[in-house]
């Protein structure tokens, strides 16, 4: 069934961030991680034998842990002191002089 411009069956708004089955996902994965923390640590510590399971953990930790994304490495710059925009602006200016030598 194609899609047509206009069809009110569409649902512009989309599924809501963070509900439904993802959450759950999310938190199920999150006590599994936690539950079985020590006995991976020590299968890493014995990467021979544990080395698919470890790397299964370690997959499984990109569901546990967030993203990090630019969002969470803002700098506020207004709350900076002038030594500290001083300090950076001359390491900047350093760094940007040693790439052209």
């Amino acid at each position: 069934m194609p899609f047509k411009q206009g069809d009110s069956n569409i649902n512009r708004k989309g599924r809501p961030k963070g509900s439904g089955y993802s959450l759950k996902l999310r938190e199920q994965v999150t006590s599994f991680c936690e539950d079985n923390l020590l006995y991976f640590l020590e299968e890493i510590k014995n990467m021979r034998n544990g080395h698919a399971k470890a790397q299964a953990f370690i997959s499984l930790l990109n569901f546990a842990l967030p993203k990090l994304t630019e969002s969470n490495s803002y700098l506020d710059i207004e709350s900076l002191s002038d030594e500290d925009l001083d300090r950076i602006f001359k390491k900047l200016i350093s760094n940007e002089n040693e790439e052209a030598i």
